[in-house]
C-alpha cells in the first residue's frame, strides 16, 4: 500500500505471496499490551492496537541447510510515535563547535607560534 498506516482495511487478495524462509516448522507473533505489560497474541485485546503497535515479539522455529532445528525470538520496538529524534546533523555541528572552543580555551600560555622547536626567537 501507499500509505501503510492508513486506517483503511488492506486488500490482501491484491498483493503476490511469497517465500521469506524455507523449512519453518512454527512462526508467532505476539503485540506488547502497554496496560497490561506483556505480551498478547491479539491486536484486538489492546486498545489501539488495531492501528498503533508498541512492540511486537517473533518467534520462529525452523530446520536449517544442515538438518538442525533452529529456533529464535526478537522483539521489535517501533518508536513513533512516542520518539521524535533529534536533527544528528545539528548535534554534530554543535558538538564540534564545543570541542573547537575546548581546545582554544584549553590551550597552554607558554605555546610558541613560531616554526623554531626550541622556542627560541
Amino acid at each position: 500500500p501507499e500509505d501503510p498506516f492508513k486506517e483503511d482495511e488492506i486488500e490482501w487478495s491484491n498483493y503476490k505471496g511469497f517465500i521469506l524462509m524455507e523449512n519453518v516448522m512454527e512462526m508467532n507473533f505476539t503485540f506488547w499490551d502497554p496496560e497490561k505489560k506483556k505480551f498478547t497474541d491479539s491486536l484486538e485485546t489492546i486498545k489501539d492496537g488495531k492501528h498503533l503497535i508498541r512492540g511486537v515479539k517473533v518467534y520462529i522455529k525452523w530446520i536449517d541447510a544442515t538438518g538442525f532445528e533452529r529456533e529464535d525470538e526478537r522483539i521489535f520496538r517501533p518508536l513513533w510515535p512516542e520518539f521524535i529524534p533529534e536533527d544528528l546533523n545539528k548535534l554534530a555541528q554543535e558538538d564540534y563547535k564545543k570541542q573547537t572552543n575546548d581546545a582554544k580555551n584549553n590551550q597552554p600560555s607558554n605555546v610558541t607560534t613560531n616554526d623554531d622547536p626550541g622556542g627560541s626567537n
